[in-house]
């Protein structure tokens, strides 16, 4: 049995566009926002969208490879 974990892909979607766009203020409030949270809870069809092209280039990109469901890395999927 393999001890390799799926990568937890919304997580890493969360981290990219957290990564890629500023926080978000909300009428000149003091507290800020991560996009990604925002995202999610404004419009979640948008974000979920967003997370399957983002699994689609990691795929490519990356090399992340879909078993039952879940996401591996392509390398880590040989001990999977």
């Amino acid at each position: 049995m393999s001890n390799k974990k799926p990568i937890d892909v919304e997580s890493d979607y969360d981290n990219y566009l957290d990564s890629c766009y500023p926080e978000v203020s909300v009428a000149d409030l003091t507290n800020t926002y991560k996009t990604s949270m925002v995202l999610k809870q404004i419009d979640p069809t948008a974000y979920r969208c967003g997370l399957c092209d983002y699994i689609d280039s990691q795929c490519i990109m990356r090399h992340w490879i879909e078993i039952n469901g879940k996401y591996y890395d392509y390398d880590d999927s040989k001990e999977v």
